[in-house]
């Protein structure tokens, strides 16, 4: 399964440190992310990404388009592929437990998220035909804790993903490919409620959006997850600094 992470060169000072965390660990290929500076609401429109409804930071554009463009590659051909961003943080098992958990699903699935932001909630099936569970996390034990994270032994295992906010690492199938592109385009408002904060989320980012449909489609979570993200705010590409939760 090949591995597509996506950088902007604009930053290489990220990709050096994508490659000096995972190099050890996977193979991979690295996708020149959208800037979204380079784009005016107009053409965003007529392209038909935006419907001029959503404000997106100029960094959440060029994520948004840079993932759709990988979607729109990977809903053309026959494989999946994992996508990630340069802030990603691969456990040393990933591969050989990654490999492990798809198989399991014999080929019915559409997204399987890898790892999350901790600055909010994740909300999965870990306990089927009885509730769902709510999690919530301490972001900075994980920044203390994750290099000696991803070096130890894990197992992980594959549940009902329901809600999770970043896109720091997943992989998507062709028709998961196909599913998101035709529900998410055009970006456009759709506020997005959300249990344990109690309150609404304007649709600022793609995670954001994308969580309207992980019920609809066969979306998975691992746990405990394979990929870790430091989330630091203060060198985010994508947002300005927003409150937990908001992704």
């Amino acid at each position: 399964m090949r591995v597509s992470v996506i950088s902007l060169a604009r930053t290489p000072e990220r990709l050096a440190e994508f490659r000096r965390q995972n190099d050890p660990v996977l193979r991979y290929d690295v996708f020149p992310a959208v800037d979204g500076r380079e784009f005016t609401p107009q053409q965003l429109a007529s392209a038909g990404y935006f419907d001029g409804t959503v404000s997106y930071t100029q960094g959440a554009i060029g994520n948004a388009l840079s993932h759709l463009r990988l979607w729109e590659s990977v809903g053309q051909s026959e494989y999946p592929a994992t996508i990630c961003e340069d802030d990603a943080i691969f456990h040393r098992q990933f591969v050989e437990q990654s490999e492990r958990l798809i198989a399991q699903l014999h080929m019915k699935w559409d997204l399987v998220v890898w790892g999350w932001n901790f600055d909010s909630v994740l909300i999965a099936e870990l306990l089927p035909r009885l509730s769902h569970c709510l999690f919530a996390f301490d972001q900075t034990a994980m920044r203390r804790n994750a290099s000696q994270y991803v070096q130890s032994e894990v197992n992980a295992n594959l549940f009902k993903l329901l809600k999770s906010f970043g896109t720091v690492c997943y992989t998507i199938s062709p028709s998961g490919a196909r599913k998101f592109i035709s529900k998410v385009l055009p970006i456009r408002r759709m506020d997005l409620y959300l249990p344990g904060l109690n309150r609404g989320l304007p649709n600022a980012a793609l995670d954001i959006m994308m969580n309207h449909f992980y019920t609809e489609f066969d979306c998975f979570v691992a746990f405990p997850p394979l990929v870790l993200t430091l989330n630091d705010d203060a060198s985010s590409t994508v947002q300005a600094p927003r409150e937990p939760g908001t992704s």
